[in-house]
């Protein structure tokens, strides 16, 4: 499934970076689409890999805490020093440093933005803030859009609430994806009524109550653990072919690059998402016929951390020196992305996951 999480990040890219252009399936049906892969995923590695010897909490959160941080953090710091250079070269603060030097912040404020900035946690909350420029703190809304400064405006990474809550769901994980099927389906059926309480009953904005919202979004973890379970009894009934494996895998490449020229008439944003669901049974073991999807999907979270960073820093320099406005924005975001995603990977990643695969025994010792 490595070379469809790539076109996903690609699709979060070209959604900041070509707003009036091709989006394949834009931001946020990306970003729910990783969420249902990550139910999926998250559904395998606790059934397949941390069981028996490896049945421990602490080493599967652990484990996915060094695969989350790491980059994150190298990003993060590539963001604030490129902020602190592009504000010491022109005079001018940037972005968050620009928010930071225009608007009062109380200790309360200042406190929680460094923790979520850091840690993560709580970047997801940010959706349901706004800052009270007269006391410069930061007060709870139903419409963050309703008031500027954004919060959001404050995070080096802003795509990191999404981040956010893929960790609440990691921590809940253990005790969700194991339940009988019964079970899973009930907490649907009634994370499926809330969404819609929210939406039709409260009339409240789509975002950040659907979307950001832990709740709202366990739907797609969940139906992340159905598709999982199809993968369990297809195995146990079906031989797929290889030659199936490569149909649904360029089946979902093409509904991911081709959704923008379905009609809006048909119901696509569902029938995208059973598109992703009917494939990941089929499409969990790609590398099996296609040798880089492993490869190619080791950049998709590289690439869906860097490229605002990549973006920021292309536009500042095309404001600097007009010579570089000939420079298209998405394609040469996206070649810097994928190249940086590259050198993340090989010199921050895979150190680090020689270690997390270490600390993790062999199933057949249990």
């Amino acid at each position: 499934m490595g070379l469809l999480r790539l076109f996903l990040a690609i699709s979060v890219l070209l959604f900041h970076a070509n707003t009036a252009g091709l989006q394949f399936v834009g931001g946020g049906i990306a970003v729910e689409s990783f969420f249902l892969i990550s139910g999926f995923y998250m559904s395998l590695v606790l059934n397949k890999k941390y069981t028996g010897v490896n049945n421990s909490y602490s080493l599967f959160i652990t484990n996915r805490l060094l695969k989350i941080y790491p980059s994150y953090w190298t990003i993060l710091l590539l963001t604030v020093m490129m902020q602190l250079i592009v504000w010491l070269c022109t005079g001018q603060p940037v972005f968050v440093l620009y928010q930071l030097v225009h608007y009062k912040l109380n200790w309360g404020a200042i406190a929680f933005l460094s923790f979520t900035n850091l840690a993560l946690f709580g970047q997801d909350m940010i959706g349901f803030m706004i800052l009270n420029k007269a006391t410069g703190a930061l007060v709870f809304t139903t419409d963050f859009l309703k008031a500027y400064p954004f919060v959001f405006s404050f995070v080096f990474i802003p795509q990191g609430w999404s981040l956010a809550v893929e960790l609440l769901f990691y921590l809940t994980a253990p005790f969700l994806v194991r339940r009988k099927m019964y079970v899973v389906l009930i907490i649907m059926v009634l994370v499926l009524a809330l969404r819609v309480w929210l939406l039709d009953g409260l009339h409240l904005p789509y975002d950040p109550w659907i979307f950001r919202f832990f709740p709202s979004q366990l739907l797609f973890f969940l139906l992340g653990n159905m598709a999982y379970r199809l993968y369990i009894f297809s195995q146990q009934r079906i031989e797929i072919s290889a030659g199936a494996v490569r149909l649904v895998l360029a089946a979902a490449i093409a509904a991911t690059v081709l959704y923008p020229y379905v009609s809006n008439s048909f119901p696509k944003r569902e029938a995208y998402y059973a598109v992703v669901f009917l494939a990941l049974p089929v499409i969990t073991n790609a590398q099996r016929v296609f040798k880089y999807d492993t490869r190619f999907g080791e950049l998709s979270y590289p690439v869906y951390l860097v490229h605002m960073l990549v973006l920021s820093t292309l536009k500042t320099l095309q404001s600097q020196f007009p010579s570089l406005q000939v420079l298209p924005v998405s394609l040469t975001t996206l070649v810097i992305s994928i190249a940086a995603a590259a050198m993340i990977n090989a010199w921050v990643v895979r150190p680090i996951n020689r270690y997390r695969q270490s600390r993790v025994k062999p199933v057949m010792a249990a």
